[in-house]
């Protein structure tokens, strides 16, 4: 045994595994989709006119390269971990061991092939929020407005269309409780669809910078 079980560490960056950064990644979303879009940044379950592809992608854009950013340091230590440093008490624990690492590999260390890194995270999670939103407010609210259309159009009235008119005059659809999860559903298989689409060539490349890594530094 080699004791170097970071060689199969080098093809996964942390910022495949949702756990790790998932949180800087949302949080950052949020706050940028609420700058290029007033209506998101108040806390109503779904805003009267819904962001745009375009803004969604941007905000999505934004939170990937925070996310890339934070994730830097991490992706460092991990591909260059060999477990037997760890086996032989070179490094008492894991703290000791990426305090110490990150100062031999340096500034430079840490942020080689981030441009890369940037370039995956920014355009795959532009993509996958842009698709996310699209098919979970644009298709779920155009769906909704010409189904029950055509049923009020053919007299066949629906319970969850009620007869007392709104404000304006138009009649309240509430449509049935099971068609959002569809649509949450079917938004989140075809961002993910996206995403990989966008991501893959990139993850090659990615991988391939990692097996590199030793010579780099």
């Amino acid at each position: 045994m080699s004791g170097k079980l970071g060689s199969g560490l080098q093809k996964k960056s942390v910022t495949e595994n949702p756990g790790s950064v998932g949180a800087v990644l949302y949080t950052s979303y949020l706050q940028f989709l609420g700058l290029v879009h007033e209506s998101s940044s108040h806390p109503t379950k779904r805003a009267h006119l819904p962001p745009t592809f375009l803004q969604t992608f941007s905000a999505g854009v934004c939170a990937g390269g925070v996310q890339s950013l934070v994730a830097a340091p991490l992706d460092a230590l991990q591909v260059r971990f060999e477990a037997n440093e760890m086996i032989t008490g070179r490094y008492k624990h894991m703290w000791a061991y990426g305090k110490l690492k990150l100062r031999e590999i340096g500034l430079r260390g840490v942020f080689a092939g981030w441009g890369v890194s940037f370039t995956k995270e920014a355009l795959g999670y532009g993509v996958f929020f842009g698709t996310f939103e699209a098919v979970k407010q644009q298709a779920y609210a155009a769906f909704v407005a010409r189904y029950y259309d055509r049923r009020l159009q053919r007299g066949i009235p629906s319970g969850r269309v009620t007869n007392h008119s709104s404000r304006d005059g138009r009649l309240e659809v509430r449509p049935h409780f099971a068609i959002e999860p569809v649509f949450l559903c079917l938004a989140g298989v075809a961002a993910s669809v996206t995403q990989q689409a966008v991501q893959h060539p990139l993850t090659l490349i990615q991988n391939l910078h990692y097996s590199r890594l030793e010579a780099l530094d």
